[in-house]
C-alpha cells in the first residue's frame, strides 16, 4: 500500500477492499511463495504449515468486526497475520522452484499459466520502485453506465486509490519482467471490468 514501505510485502489484506490498494513494487514472487524450497513437493514432511487456530481466530475476528459486535475482548487481526521478518530467498527455491517441481511431478504438464490483474496487481505498478518502467499513478473513473449500477467496496478502493500505469510502450516489457524468471510463459490477464 502507498503508506508501507515501498520495498515490502504488505501484511494487513485481510480488512475489506485493502487489497485494492496494493501496487506491485518487484519482479519476485511475495513472501509467500520465497520460502518455497525445491523438492517440497516430494517429501509429505516438508509440506507447508498451516495453523488452523490461528485461521479459525483471525476468521472469528473478521465476522464478529463485520457484525459490529464488540471484540475488544480479543487481539486484533494484524497480530494473526505478523510473520518473521527478514524472510530468507532460498537459494534454487521460491516460485519458479514451485513451476519447476510441478513439471517434475507431471511429465505431461505442458504450461503452468499465471494470473494477474491487468498491471500486475489490484493497485497495478507503485511508481518509483520497478528498474526501467515508468509508472505513474492515475485517476480511475467509472464508465457512465456503471456509475449508478454499482456499488462495491473495491471499486471505491480503487477509485480513491488510483491506479499505478507504464508508459503504454512498457507494457510487453512489463509482462516479461513479471513471468520470464519463473519459467512461465502464458498467463491469464484480467481486471474488473468497471476500471
Amino acid at each position: 500500500m502507498d503508506h508501507d514501505n515501498p520495498f515490502q510485502d504488505s501484511k494487513d489484506l485481510t480488512t475489506l477492499g485493502s487489497q485494492m490498494l496494493c501496487r506491485l513494487y518487484r519482479f519476485q514472487e511475495n513472501d509467500k511463495f520465497v520460502k518455497y524450497e525445491a523438492g517440497v513437493m516430494s517429501s509429505p514432511d516438508h509440506a507447508p504449515k498451516f495453523d488452523q487456530e490461528k485461521h479459525d481466530k483471525m476468521f472469528q475476528e473478521m465476522v464478529a468486526l463485520a457484525d459490529n459486535r464488540d471484540i475488544s475482548y480479543s487481539p486484533k487481526t494484524i497480530e494473526y497475520l505478523k510473520e518473521e521478518e527478514g524472510v530468507e530467498r532460498s537459494r534454487g527455491g521460491g516460485l519458479g522452484a514451485l513451476v519447476g517441481d510441478l513439471k517434475e511431478k507431471f511429465p505431461k504438464l505442458d504450461d503452468v499459466y499465471v494470473w494477474h490483474a491487468l498491471c500486475g496487481a489490484w493497485g497495478e505498478v507503485r511508481p518509483g520502485t520497478t528498474d526501467g518502467l515508468d509508472a505513474k499513478v492515475t485517476r480511475a473513473k467509472l464508465a457512465a453506465g456503471l456509475e449508478k449500477t454499482i456499488n462495491d467496496l473495491d471499486v471505491d478502493m480503487i477509485i480513491q486509490g488510483g491506479i499505478g500505469l507504464v508508459e503504454p510502450n512498457q507494457a510487453a516489457d512489463l509482462y516479461e519482467s513479471m513471468h520470464s524468471y519463473l519459467g512461465i510463459l502464458p498467463m491469464w490477464v484480467s481486471v474488473c471490468p468497471w476500471c
